[in-house]
């Protein structure tokens, strides 16, 4: 967790204090698409290593990608209107320590879970004319939940929920065709549609038996990291 705050910590630094330094010849662009690789850490109530506590999820580590689209508006395009789709695996491995990268599902003996998610949300881009680029922005999530063979079994849950997130991105190419950042993504996953007292569902919600889980809401989030490359599109070179 030390890491995390630290890399949130320098991004806040980079956001007040960059500025776009030197004259650009070209305008903002209209639209930005992309894809990015996430590294996933689990919060909150589905954050957990023993599996036989009903108060959590049992996860720890995920991993995923995300493919995106952002609309620009107005004359700096400094607001933008986002779209975006991703597919996290979370798998928690008691026989195996715990690896981020453990593939071989064990049923009783670790947590596996699938996450397909889309995203509708608004970020403001900080100096979009320039080369380097930041963003704040947060939105609406929605999420389809499934287990697959392990410590935890239960039909597919759709839940909605709400993210927050931040961003640095630097062009590539003289003509701002082209660029990569590094972000991050806090994402609460079940606000609305939470369930209990069934004994094929997620019971993620308050209820008044613990028969199939905690008389409690069992908040389920995610600190994600983020690192893409993106396509400036409508950039156009500006006349002197």
């Amino acid at each position: 967790m030390g890491k995390v705050k630290h890399f949130i910590i320098v991004m806040a630094f980079v956001f007040i204090g960059s500025s776009c330094t030197f004259a650009q010849g070209y305008t903002p662009p209209s639209v930005v698409l992309g894809v990015m690789g996430r590294g996933d850490f689990a919060m909150h109530d589905a954050y957990g290593t023993n599996f036989n506590d009903p108060s959590t999820m049992g996860m720890m580590w995920g991993r995923g990608i995300e493919i995106y689209g952002k609309i620009g508006l107005g004359v700096k395009k400094n607001h933008r209107i986002t779209l975006g789709a991703s597919y996290d695996k979370f798998i928690n491995s008691s026989s195996e320590g715990k690896s981020y990268f453990s593939s071989n599902p064990k049923a009783g003996e670790e947590t596996n879970y699938n996450f397909w998610s889309a995203y509708l949300g608004y970020e403001y881009c900080f100096s979009a004319r320039c080369r380097t680029k930041q963003f704040i922005g947060g939105g609406v999530s929605g999420h389809l939940i499934n287990s697959q063979p392990g410590a935890y079994d239960f039909d597919d849950a759709y839940r909605v929920g709400f993210y927050v997130d931040g961003g640095y991105e630097l062009v590539l190419d003289p003509k701002f065709k082209t660029g990569v950042f590094i972000g991050f993504k806090y994402n609460l996953f079940n606000v609305f549609g939470t369930e209990s007292d069934s004994e094929r569902k997620l019971n993620d919600g308050a209820n008044t038996s613990t028969i199939y889980g905690p008389d409690f809401w069992r908040r389920m989030g995610a600190i994600t990291l983020t690192f893409g490359f993106n396509f400036y599109l409508g950039t156009k070179m500006v006349k002197p």
